[in-house]
């Protein structure tokens, strides 16, 4: 059985670039939401986000999903991607109880 999970995704805004230099939050375009499934990888952005963006309410999502994001700026420069969210349910084990 594979049931879905509520999921919500939230990021922090990158302070500085990929080379160091200071990125001023009005300098952020944007994000783009990259997904894939177990072992299926996209390169296509599956949702892009105003610069504002911080938080993402994916709904319900199965086992497998994998997410990653990247940020970019006024000039169309995108940063590298993320380091990868995977959806993972873990069963719980069962609590046992001795008296």
């Amino acid at each position: 059985m594979n049931l879905l999970l509520a999921v919500m995704l939230s990021w922090i805004p990158p302070m500085e670039r990929e080379d160091g230099n200071l990125l001023l939050l009005s300098e952020i375009e944007g994000y783009r939401l990259y997904i894939s499934y177990k072992d299926y990888i996209t390169d296509i952005p599956a949702v892009t986000f105003p610069g504002a963006t911080t938080q993402y309410d994916l709904g319900g999502v199965p086992d497998g999903m994998r997410y990653k994001l990247t940020a970019f700026d006024t000039d169309g420069r995108e940063s590298a991607l993320s380091n990868e969210v995977i959806i993972n349910r873990t069963p719980s084990s069962p609590i046992i109880q001795c008296n």
